[in-house]
């Protein structure tokens, strides 16, 4: 596993505090954005819809104003009816100017109290000049002049007053359209300042981001990659520790149990594999016993009974020797269970048997018949088994040596928890002592040779019975019955 991780915060807490960053700086260059757009949208339609016709309108009143002095001389100096209704739709159309000015400068003061100014100045003339030299003139033959006209046809100073108050009007009017153009240069160079302060902000934060991925995720990632891949290479013996994230401590983690659970699989599949080949040797070695060494003892075994029938004389030389020989086969047998049993080494009750009738075919001169039946690989334990073999082999050696048969029947099966062995041959039967009650299971009569009566011993260690019929000239029959365990 690898150590404890030394960041605070996970890798998505770190993206989600980057990802806000950028969020915020996002929506702070849009608010800013769209606010100085509104200002500069609302900037300029002051100016193309209020500023500059006023402008405008504030031209057109001077040049009103020029016009109605130019009528009112021409009447004054030849009456001309014309001239005077020319002059009073002049003052119409001062009226209108004077009220389009108001409606356009309206929330402007200083421009209002100029116009305001301006209005009056212009009545102030209208009332004071224009009006008593009309009336005047009206009264007046053409020709004659009155106070009045002469005071209208050279009254320069009032209308030098009256074009100045016009004149400031124009400057007021001409200042706000440049203070609006003012407000959209600065609203406009507030939308670049915006828009660049929000891209060295991105810029920042992106490089912060950078900074913070690549000590806390591209370092850990390359290291782990390194690790994972060198695991996977065989370098199992390299531990998987990674200092970064949460998520890549837990990725290193599962890697690292894998990596041990690998370790111990292998262990585990070696120690298996170095049982299976003792394993393998034993059976080995347990087969070529059986097959060569206990084979080869049983033959010789059979053939020195075979002597001893033949040469009386030799019989009690030969026989400590077929008991030698009988025990050797005993011990290897218990060497070979211990080696291998039976079912691992692919072998049963019936192989053993029916290797046993093969091997005294040379003794008897014929093959003898074998009988199975039941469960008998399934049901009969090891331990009986391992009696079962010597009492055929020595049923068999009996017969060799004194039956003289030309038939031989063996018949082993298991039914109602009981092993039952029956030998039989049409020989000439066993040479027999009186001597009462047998102790065999055959009264009266009593079997000579010690093979027939260790085939009862047996049967006794087992809790079983053996009995043995035989009459002269009608064979022998070795009945041989023992309990079987049901759980085998």
């Amino acid at each position: 596993m690898g150590e404890a991780p030394r960041h605070r915060f996970t890798l998505m807490a770190q993206l989600q505090v980057l990802v806000t960053l950028l969020l915020a700086l996002g929506l702070v260059a849009a608010i800013g954005t769209i606010t100085v757009a509104l200002e500069l949208r609302h900037a300029q339609s002051e100016i193309s819809t209020t500023l500059r016709l006023a402008q405008a309108d504030s031209g057109e009143l001077s040049v009103a104003f020029a016009e109605q002095q130019a009528y009112l001389t021409t009447y004054l100096v030849t009456a001309d009816p014309g001239s005077l209704a020319s002059y009073r739709a002049g003052t119409g159309r001062i009226a209108a100017l004077e009220q389009s000015l108001r409606t356009r400068l309206a929330g402007h003061p200083v421009a209002l109290n100029g116009l305001a100014a301006t209005v009056t100045a212009l009545a102030g003339w209208d009332r004071g000049t224009a009006q008593p030299a009309i009336s005047s003139r009206a009264a007046t033959p053409v020709g004659t002049t009155t106070i009045a006209t002469e005071r209208a046809l050279g009254s320069g100073t009032e209308v030098a007053a009256v074009q100045a108050d016009i004149v400031r009007l124009h400057d007021h009017v001409d200042a706000l359209v440049t203070a609006a153009l003012d407000r959209v240069v600065g609203t406009q160079q507030t939308a670049d300042w915006v828009t660049l302060g929000a891209g060295l902000g991105a810029l920042t934060v992106a490089a912060v981001a950078v900074i913070v991925l690549r000590r806390s995720l591209t370092g850990p990632l390359h290291a782990l990659v390194t690790q994972v891949r060198a695991v996977a290479d065989g370098e199992l013996h390299r531990p998987v520790a990674v200092e970064g994230p949460p998520e890549l401590v837990l990725v290193a983690g599962a890697v690292e149990t894998m990596r041990t659970r690998i370790m111990t699989e292998m262990e585990a599949a070696a120690e298996a594999q170095r049982r299976v080949g003792v394993l393998e040797e034993d059976d080995r070695i347990a087969r070529d016993l059986h097959d060569l060494v206990i084979q080869r003892l049983f033959a010789t075994g059979l053939s020195l009974q075979t002597v001893s029938v033949r040469h009386p004389d030799a019989a009690a030389a030969l026989a400590s020797s077929i008991d030698e020989i009988d025990e050797s086969i005993r011990e290897l047998r218990a060497v070979i269970f211990g080696l291998a049993p039976r079912r691992t080494m692919g072998r049963g009750l019936r192989d053993e048997v029916l290797d046993l009738a093969r091997e005294a075919r040379r003794a008897l001169g014929f093959d003898p018949h074998v009988t199975f039946g039941g469960p008998v690989d399934a049901m009969v334990p090891d331990s009986v088994s391992v009696e079962v073999v010597p009492v055929v082999r020595e049923a068999l050696s009996n017969a060799a040596k004194h039956a003289a048969a030309s038939r031989l029947d063996i018949d082993l099966r298991v039914a109602d928890g009981a092993l039952r062995l029956e030998v039989a041959d049409n020989g000439r039967g066993l040479p027999t002592t009186d001597n009462g009650a047998g102790g065999d299971g055959t009264a009266g009569r009593r079997w000579e040779g010690q093979g027939l009566g260790n085939l009862a011993e047996r049967a006794g260690r087992l809790g079983g019975t053996c009995t043995i019929r035989s009459d002269p000239g009608h064979g022998t029959t070795v009945v041989w019955t023992v309990p079987v365990d049901d759980r085998h």
